[in-house]
């Protein structure tokens, strides 16, 4: 059910991207972690409002229809390529760039080895630290025992005052898996697609290819980041949503400005 769903949430991302017809590259691929993040998230709202949160059919059918729904849209748009702005994009690595940027070829492949290494973690090691234990897995839990995320009586209050949404796409992983084994994917994801986030944002400011990477591998590296991509926390999720609004916006200023409607 668990790969179903996902198939499902991809599917509907692959269309309503490609129906938006994205001229950036980058905006094209923050698109698939943007719209299936809020896939997940409207199917938990709708959830609790008719108080079926825990209910496997319901995510599933909810999800179907989305698709059904994107699917019309990309009809009605002419269907245009699932590739976006990949279409006529080919792969080429010239052995003199290889070269020339062996560090940071190897800052890559740390990077990629460390991410790895998280992704075991956080699939192997229950969540343990304070915050996960305390608030983050609490709440979610007592969601699935009711059905919905009605304010319950706490002491410990911040169980009841956050947000809800990252911890929505945490639920739908336990939903579906019936163990705390995919929680950390929430986060761990997040980290990369922020990651992906700095890498555009430097295309924006300008930066050559290879600065934009490293920019973004450097991102991955620090300490807190790292931290994050094991922990049920939501410090991640916060980052890409509002970095990807961030780029959105600083695109849709440059698109602006290339097609001369600036008005300023």
């Amino acid at each position: 059910m668990f790969y179903l769903s996902i198939i499902l949430i991809i599917a509907a991302t692959v269309f309503i991207s490609a129906s938006l017809r994205f001229s950036s590259k980058f905006s094209y691929m923050l698109s698939f972690y943007l719209f299936s993040f809020a896939n997940i998230t409207l199917t938990g709202h709708l959830g609790h409002s008719l108080s079926l949160l825990n209910s496997e059919i319901f995510y599933l059918v909810f999800e179907t229809l989305l698709l059904g729904i994107t699917i019309l849209v990309w009809l009605k748009c002419g269907k245009p390529t699932i590739l976006g702005p990949f279409k006529h994009s080919r792969l080429k690595i010239k052995k003199k760039w290889l070269i020339a940027n062996f560090d940071v070829i190897l800052l890559a492949i740390g990077v990629t080895v460390a991410m790895g290494i998280a992704a075991y973690l956080w699939h192997l090691v229950p969540p343990n630290n304070n915050d996960s234990l305390s608030t983050h897995m609490v709440r979610v839990i007592y969601w699935l025992q009711h059905g919905n995320y009605q304010p319950w009586p706490t002491q410990r209050t911040w169980q009841i005052i956050y947000p809800v949404n990252a911890q929505l796409n945490i639920l739908w992983t336990i939903l579906f898996t019936g163990t705390d084994q995919f929680v950390g994917l929430i986060q761990w994801s997040a980290g990369i697609f922020s990651a992906i986030c700095v890498m555009g944002l430097a295309r924006e400011l300008k930066a050559k290819r290879t600065g934009a990477i490293f920019a973004g591998l450097i991102f991955l590296t620090y300490p807190i980041v790292a931290l994050q991509t094991t922990t049920t926390q939501n410090g991640l999720v916060a980052t890409v949503l509002f970095s990807i609004s961030f780029y959105l916006f600083s695109r849709e200023i440059t698109d602006m400005r290339n097609t001369g409607h600036d008005q300023a």
